[in-house]
């Protein structure tokens, strides 16, 4: 049994197109790879995580998702301005979800601005918000 039992836990990986301090950020590479695949990693290296999802606006990001084993899922264009709020992303995708008959409990938000959290810290956070009362890690 998972740390969340029948609890689904959800990755989203923002990685919005239009950046504009650092264009192209997401698929920048580091280390030989683009910066997004660095999150991509981490979320497939953690058990507890039943679905991972690179959310973007953006066809460059998503080959590059792709290309390095992720799974895509499209937000609108009015999600990924340099207004826009990640949470407002992340909302958008788990009432899709919902809709779908396929309901998230807990969203790990996986920025890939972040390439060095490693898998263990992700399943540390995860352990802290299984085992004790509070609401986010």
């Amino acid at each position: 049994m998972s740390l969340f039992g029948e609890r689904r836990v959800a990755a989203i990986i923002p990685a919005r197109g239009g950046s504009t301090s650092v264009p192209r950020k997401n698929i920048r590479p580091l280390g030989g790879k683009p910066l997004v695949a660095w999150s991509i990693e981490v979320a497939q290296a953690v058990e507890a995580i039943d679905r991972a999802v690179v959310s973007t606006d953006n066809e460059a990001i998503a080959k590059a998702a792709r290309r390095h084993g992720g799974t895509v899922a499209r937000r609108p264009a009015e999600l990924a301005t340099d207004d826009a709020l990640v949470i407002d992303a992340v909302r958008y995708h788990l009432n899709e979800w919902r809709a779908e008959g396929r309901p998230v409990s807990v969203v790990v938000l996986l920025e890939p601005t972040c390439p060095l959290r490693r898998p263990k810290d992700v399943k540390a956070c995860l352990r802290r918000l299984a085992e004790e009362e509070i609401d986010s890690v």
